[in-house]
């Protein structure tokens, strides 16, 4: 049995590499209040940082990009948006018109069945949505009706909405109202639940 066990591992660690192979698996990491030299890696002697020192030893790193501002607002903003904070309207905390449209590229087209909505995991409610749209586009600038709309509930789990099977490269999430009646919206995380299309 304990052969049986080794060779199982064995051939599940070498599927993964196979796996791995052919679609890299990316991991991005926003850490507000971390300062460039803080984390091990970087020669950081106050922070205890081995899973981070762990993943740059074993990963590729990019020592070379800039955040789009010295807080957290709009550089989450210009992450979310691509754009330079000079051309985003958050340029503070607490400041500017807030995101409410966020538009994903599942890079090819597939097969879109619904959605996978995480909201905020501290402990604070701002920005939960409440009501929301979604739509799918083979454009990143051209979006129809919407393929499921739904009312979130103000729950930390994650929720799941279905919509009718429908191509598309492109993914736009409409946030239409908050949870605490504010006017701006936060995702934790947005799943996809779809399928590649074969060439």
């Amino acid at each position: 049995m304990k052969r049986f066990l080794i060779l199982l591992a064995s051939w599940l660690l070498s599927c993964g590499t196979a796996q791995s192979a052919t679609r890299p698996n990316v991991i991005y990491l926003m850490a507000d209040e971390l300062g460039y030299f803080e984390p091990g890696f970087m020669g950081g002697k106050n922070s205890k940082t081995p899973n981070l020192n762990r993943m740059a030893a074993e990963g590729m790193r990019f020592n070379n990009l800039v955040a789009g501002s010295s807080v957290c607002a709009p550089t989450r903003c210009s992450f979310l948006t691509g754009k330079h904070s000079g051309h985003t309207s958050v340029r503070s905390n607490g400041g500017g018109t807030p995101l409410r449209e966020l538009v994903i590229d599942l890079g090819a087209e597939r097969t879109i069945r619904g959605f996978v909505y995480f909201g905020r995991q501290d402990a604070g409610w701002n920005g939960a949505i409440k009501d929301v749209e979604f739509y799918a586009s083979q454009t990143a600038d051209r979006f129809g009706a919407p393929v499921a709309k739904t009312a979130l509930a103000k729950s930390k789990d994650p929720q799941t909405i279905p919509c009718p099977e429908v191509k598309g490269r492109y993914v736009l999430l409409r946030a239409l109202t908050e949870h605490g009646g504010k006017t701006f919206a936060s995702v934790a995380e947005l799943g996809i639940l779809w399928e590649w299309l074969e060439a």
